[in-house]
């Protein structure tokens, strides 16, 4: 996005123009009146802010690792005296 008024940011995300002015003012930006321009950095900055005052981490995503194989025994032959190990993968769907 573009610059944008704040006026025009406080209709985007559906909130008051006079509580959108004191979250900006609690997060250190400059601007004081519904007139003013802001910038993409100073968003991406009131973002992080609020993100941070709610309890959530500005940190990019965790790592998530997820067991891929599964290793059972099946018992064959006569009377099952033999164990064979059976290893089942699964398949690993990529995003395009």
């Amino acid at each position: 996005m573009a610059e944008v008024t704040v006026r025009e940011l406080a209709d985007v995300v559906g909130t008051s123009v006079d509580k959108l002015l004191s979250q900006m003012k609690e997060a250190g930006l400059p601007q004081t009146a519904a007139d003013q321009q802001v910038s993409d950095n100073e968003k991406q900055s009131l973002l992080a802010f609020l993100k941070k005052s709610h309890g959530g981490t500005s940190a990019g995503p965790k790592k998530i690792t997820l067991k891929r194989k599964v290793t059972t025994t099946l018992k064959a032959g006569q009377g099952g005296k033999k164990a064979v190990a059976i290893e089942v993968r699964k398949k690993h769907l990529r995003q395009a």
